[in-house]
């Protein structure tokens, strides 16, 4: 075990290791992967989650984490997410999966439309992460005669998943300035991490309401240093 404590909430964390994952089939089997083989905990975050037939696959993987033992915490957006149905979310209560609905719609008697939970992200056991911009339902899915809506996901294991874990726990627990966990770090070991996983990845975030522009400022940072080519892959660019 590493005593090494990886800087997890700012910078760059190098032990890592990070693949580009399509939408569709390979999306959705990585995620079914993840969930299945969590062994502690896991945080999902989405914007739409539907019960379609990929909705269900993935309310049933994780209603089967929680019976075996893991802690599972979904949050979803109460506005994008209002179509599923309240029974989906007592079932997966009941069987002990926790969740959370992102800025109520209706809050002090008055509608409210304002910050939304525009995040895609999958973290387990603070070691698994995936995060893009691929929603839970079936036009993210390849289905019969449908191929998927083209989208791209970062799929990361390494330090850089504690950095995602510990943002969806502050989240989660609406707390400023959390500390981070000793627990969460003695996940991460050398026997884990591949000895050639030294990719550098940070962990940049958008919130208007708090004034962050921090993947603006990463876009910025590498258009200005572009020396040939440019090439943007963006479900929405405007």
């Amino acid at each position: 075990m590493s005593s090494r404590k990886p800087n997890i909430t700012t910078g760059y964390t190098t032990r890592n290791n990070v693949q580009l994952i399509r939408s569709g089939k390979p999306y959705f089997d990585l995620l079914l992967q993840i969930i299945n083989s969590s062994r502690k905990i896991i945080y999902l975050q989405y914007y739409i989650f539907l019960e379609d037939e990929t909705g269900t696959a993935v309310m049933d993987a994780l209603k089967a984490a929680s019976q075996r033992g893991v802690s599972v915490f979904l949050q979803l957006d109460a506005y994008a997410s209002n179509a599923l149905p309240k029974r989906c979310i007592a079932e997966m209560r009941e069987a002990g999966v926790y969740v959370k609905r992102f800025e109520p719609l209706l809050r002090s008697r008055h509608f409210y439309f304002g910050r939304r939970l525009h995040h895609k992200v999958v973290v387990a056991d603070g070691y698994y992460s995936l995060v893009g911009g691929l929603n839970v339902c079936n036009r993210y899915n390849d289905m019969p005669g449908e191929p998927a809506w083209l989208d791209m996901a970062l799929y990361c294991t390494g330090e850089a998943s504690l950095a995602v874990q510990h943002i969806c726990r502050q989240m989660w627990l609406k707390k400023k300035n959390l500390p981070v966990q000793q627990s969460e770090l003695t996940e991460q070991s050398d026997e884990r991490i591949p000895v050639a996983a030294q990719i550098p990845v940070i962990v940049r975030r958008n919130d208007c309401v708090k004034r962050k522009s921090e993947i603006w400022k990463s876009y910025l940072d590498m258009f200005i240093k572009a020396q040939a080519t440019i090439t943007i892959m963006c479900s929405y660019f405007l």
